[in-house]
């Protein structure tokens, strides 16, 4: 990472940077970028609402979309993933397959258990206290996001 900033800084060595522009353009080159979101056929309607389900699971998870997005079983990045299938069918209606290809091209079955199991999540509030909380703070997030845009 160091060798890309620096490099950043030798191509554009003529401009005069204040320091605060530096670090935001340090800080912009440091964030994890997300691999393996697949935006490429939505609208761009669809891209920003995917993109502000993205950014409440990550926040609600505390957990970066390219971390959960992994082949993996560990129970919270599973729960992360079925978070994210739920509030996408729930909120966008997006197809079973387009879902999965936003999960870097899980099939659509795959996607049809993550909400399956989200809605037993939801039918069984006593037994998915941590689920169903994971659920409503992810919506208030939206709710909240929403009307901070609007």
């Amino acid at each position: 990472m160091e060798k890309e900033i620096v490099n950043y800084f030798y191509e554009r060595q003529h401009e005069a940077y204040t320091g605060i522009e530096v670090a935001r353009i340090i800080r912009d080159m440091c964030k994890p970028k997300r691999k393996t979101l697949d935006l490429m056929h939505l609208s761009n309607e669809d891209v920003r609402s995917i993109l502000r389900i993205v950014e409440a699971v990550e926040h609600v998870t505390g957990m970066h979309f390219d971390t959960f997005n992994v082949k993996s079983r560990r129970d919270d990045l599973v729960t992360a993933r079925h978070l994210f299938m739920y509030m996408v069918r729930d909120t966008m209606k997006l197809t079973l397959s387009t879902i999965g290809r936003l999960l870097g091209g899980r099939d659509h079955s795959t996607v049809i258990h993550g909400i399956y199991t989200a809605d037993n999540w939801i039918t069984n509030p006593l037994f998915y206290k941590r689920e169903n909380k994971l659920i409503d703070d992810t919506r208030r997030y939206l709710e909240s996001s929403e009307s901070g845009q609007g």
